[in-house]
């Protein structure tokens, strides 16, 4: 299956299937902040650090979890739904993607840089073999995990100059 999600200055981005239904929203208080909602039909989520370091996030319905992402040198790792799940980028490539215990790439997050919007979209293509490609909040969840990814990206290369 195919999405797009579009971004609005890196404040909001919604998530279309390939008919231009929106099946879901990320919001940001501000730019790439850590507090962030998701709303996914009348479900909100919020994201919030699970420990001091902010090297463990919590993706939480009201106060249960929905999902945890742990943050480590080759990427992230996601435990949704019972499974846990690798979220990486490749060393010289503009995709994400997340993979099971296979390595086999079950999505892939593209991001794509609007200059005129100065914001980011995604284009996002999943494998019709796999449940977790039909989950809009998992996609939701990545997309913050990519603008994380990136915000991370940036802060460090800014540092190095």
């Amino acid at each position: 299956m195919k999405y797009t999600a579009k971004g609005e200055h890196h404040r909001n981005f919604e998530l279309f299937d390939e008919n231009n239904n929106s099946l879901g929203m990320i919001g940001y208080d501000g730019w790439f902040s850590m507090k962030v909602k998701i709303t996914q039909g009348s479900s909100q989520y919020s994201i919030e650090s699970a420990n001091f370091w902010h090297t463990e996030l919590e993706v939480k319905k009201g106060d249960d979890i929905a999902a945890t992402i742990k943050f480590g040198w080759g990427g992230m790792t996601i435990d949704y739904q019972g499974k846990t799940y690798k979220f990486k980028t490749g060393m010289w490539q503009n995709k994400y993607t997340l993979s099971a215990e296979t390595d086999h790439s079950i999505i892939t997050l593209k991001p794509d840089f609007q200059w005129t919007k100065f914001s980011f979209n995604y284009e996002i293509e999943t494998d019709d073999n796999y449940t977790e490609g039909k989950s809009a909040l998992l996609i939701l969840i990545l997309i913050y995990c990519c603008n994380y990814m990136q915000g991370m990206a940036g802060a460090v290369a800014g540092r190095a100059v």
